[in-house]
């Protein structure tokens, strides 16, 4: 099927919107004039940026409000989320009684003492006595969020551990399984350890979006003939 000539060079002059390198530094702009005449505000609803933005914050406060009303996960814990700190915990308890080398030992308690300590924090921002106004830092930030944010700074001291996030995270749900702590300070980390113990790996879950990042060339000579001046 092919379209009659000059059809489509009257649709894009029609509908065409700004590209993406048209869109520079619109975050500090008011307005966006758009090729064929009228301006539009960013904050109209008629901007697809703006939808998304709209759609991602509804869905935000949604969980907001559901996620402290859930006292727990389940009946048992999830042995895939506990499995990486069990496998690093029993390994460093082997090489130590084996060769009375500490050092995995070592970094494992500071990764425990990491995530300890954020856990204090994340209860302070949880209790019963603070109001979503006091749930804020000298700082204005949102005691969750400075949580979140303590929880991912590096662990001081580590020597020799590589896999120190996954650890910490599956510690973080290991530790506290009862509790929203470790979805809310280690979502994606958490998300990662159950993708790897899928079955086949994490690969179905990638492949998808692998696909998309690769954009055929004549797919790239529509665009470029679609955006063209």
């Amino acid at each position: 099927m092919v379209l009659a000539e000059g059809i489509f060079e009257q649709d894009s002059k029609k509908f065409r919107r700004p590209f993406a390198n048209e869109c520079k530094d619109v975050e500090n702009k008011d307005h966006f004039k758009w090729d064929f005449g009228p301006t539009v505000s960013l904050s109209r609803d008629v901007y697809i940026l703006r939808k998304l933005q709209m759609k991602a914050q509804e869905v935000g406060q949604r969980f907001r409000r559901i996620l402290p009303t859930l006292s727990k996960f389940g009946e048992g814990r999830d042995v895939q989320l506990s499995t990486p700190y069990e496998i690093a915990d029993k390994f460093a308890h082997d090489v130590f009684a084996r060769s009375g080398v500490d050092s995995f030992e070592e970094d494992l308690e500071r990764i425990r003492r990491h995530v300890q300590d954020v856990f204090q924090k994340w209860l302070e921002a949880t209790s019963s006595s603070n109001s979503e106004k006091k749930r804020k830092d000298s700082a204005g930030l949102d005691m969750f969020e400075r949580a979140a944010m303590l929880f991912a700074e590096p662990v001081e001291g580590i020597i020799v551990t590589p896999n120190v996030e996954e650890i910490k995270a599956s510690f973080a749900y290991f530790k506290y399984p009862k509790r929203l702590f470790a979805i809310s300070v280690a979502f994606r980390q958490l998300c990662e350890i159950k993708a790897r113990a899928s079955k086949g790996g994490m690969v179905p879950c990638t492949t998808d979006i692998d696909e998309m990042k690769t954009i055929s060339a004549a797919c790239v000579r529509a665009l470029e003939k679609s955006y063209a001046g």
